[in-house]
């Protein structure tokens, strides 16, 4: 079993093991174009990562010309057994409409947990595995359809597992949405599944986390934190070379 163990003071959700995700154990570089290169780690799920979500827009919108931007989805749930964090009293699915209610009315965002009673999610491995495909196509249009999965599953209180909905939402963004519920169980999750093994590598434990490579030294941060905060990340960041 995954345990998680969220933090709402922090707004960090931490795996505490990850004995159902087993990655490919070779980690290849990824080729930069820039000196700087931004990690996002999360996981289409993570209620603090939605929170988050505003924050870390108005950041990119800001800087993204500066760094190479990756998206590093973390496998938060891999199966039913996986809902399972006893500091928050979550214990099933079921438990997790309570959970969201409560990072809802701490950081004052909306949050629709109808998903959790008319037809809960049993995993967030397949909207990951259909992101990575979706990458291969176009990565612009790709991190469009992440935060629309999102606002599917957190505004709508959709069930984002369903590939007729992963269809829907990549066609709406101009994606082959064919091509990318075709391939989702298999090339998706071996992409997945290459590319989580960058969390061990750069002892990432929990979402949301951004890692901030300038050259070979790196800086990590984890949480929700505010604009400002992450101003002063990104600048102390930049005067590591």
């Amino acid at each position: 079993m995954k345990d998680m163990a969220c933090n709402i003071e922090t707004g960090l959700c931490k795996t505490t093991n990850d004995e159902n995700i087993q990655p490919e154990i070779k980690v290849e570089e990824f080729i930069m174009d820039k000196d700087l290169e931004l990690f996002y780690f999360t996981d289409p799920i993570c209620s603090a990562c939605y929170i988050f979500e505003d924050t870390l827009e108005s950041f990119l919108n800001k800087y993204q010309h500066e760094f190479d931007y990756r998206v590093i989805l973390g496998g938060l749930v891999p199966d039913e057994n996986s809902f399972n964090d006893p500091r928050n009293g979550i214990f099933s699915s079921k438990d997790v409409a309570k959970h969201w209610l409560e990072f809802s009315e701490h950081f004052n965002v909306p949050i629709n947990v109808s998903m959790w009673e008319n037809d809960p999610m049993k995993s967030s491995l397949p909207p990951s595995y259909a992101f990575k495909v979706a990458e291969l196509e176009d990565k612009a249009k790709a991190n469009k359809f992440l935060k629309s999965l999102r606002i599917a599953v957190f505004k709508d209180g959709l069930n984002i597992e369903r590939k007729d909905l992963i269809l829907k939402l990549a066609n709406e963004h101009g994606l082959n949405g064919k091509y990318i519920v075709d391939n989702m169980d298999t090339l998706g999750k071996k992409l997945f599944l290459e590319e989580i093994t960058w969390m061990q590598k750069l002892g990432v434990k929990g979402f949301p986390a951004l890692v901030i490579r300038n050259k070979d030294r790196y800086l990590s941060t984890a949480g929700i934190i505010s604009s400002d905060t992450l101003e002063k990340f990104y600048a102390r960041a930049k005067t590591l070379a």
